[in-house]
């Protein structure tokens, strides 16, 4: 089980690395051991995607050109837990199939701790903002505007974690950056479809 101390910390090395600290990279466990408890991290990014994903239907339910939702909250957020938990592990099996062919094999246990570590603190602003618009503090509008802006900062932050790990070339880097970007949102576009989520 993740400790508290352990994802303290991990939120601490993952702002070094946001400002710049290439060196917090060496912070995570990257033994046997470590790899497979990073996974674990989604236990602890959970009830963050809930409060995401609550928000998504809260926005969807008050735009009046979505199609009806017909499905319960709790249908909702399953699929879309579904959907996440796929999104987690995805990207590492297919790294994992291009980690001899593009030769970093030898960094491929570093990048998906560092990925999956990170991730704790690249959700708490989603969160953050999810939450305020929940309550009313943040109109629709702010909310995608706010979405938009974190995006962009989370890309950056991939890039970096991406790049400190790897330490490969600029061209490769922006490659896997693009391939997690991109994969996402294949897999939330096909979950949609299947489970008639709008959007």
């Amino acid at each position: 089980m993740i400790t508290f101390n352990e994802i303290y910390a991990a939120v601490l090395h993952s702002w070094a690395l946001f400002r710049g600290d290439r060196g917090a990279l060496n912070a995570f466990d990257t033994s046997y051991d470590g790899f497979w408890r990073s996974f674990a991290v989604i236990l602890v990014l959970a009830p963050f995607y809930v409060i995401v994903f609550l928000a998504e239907r809260h926005l969807i339910l008050e735009d009046p050109l979505e199609a009806p939702v017909t499905f319960s909250a709790g249908a909702f957020l399953f699929w879309k837990s579904m959907s996440a938990l796929v999104d987690w592990v995805a990207l590492p099996i297919l790294l994992a199939f291009l980690a001899t062919p593009l030769n970093f094999s030898n960094r491929y246990t570093l990048l998906i701790v560092a990925r999956n570590w990170t991730s704790i603190l690249a959700i708490l602003p989603y969160a953050l903002v999810s939450l305020l618009f929940i309550t009313g503090l943040l109109p629709p509008g702010g909310l995608l505007w706010a979405s938009l802006l974190l995006m962009l900062i989370l890309l950056r932050f991939r890039y970096q974690v991406f790049s400190a790990a790897l330490g490969g070339p600029t061209s490769l880097v922006v490659g896997f950056v693009a391939l997690d970007f991109l994969f996402s949102i294949l897999i939330g576009v096909l979950f949609n479809r299947m489970t008639g989520i709008p959007g």
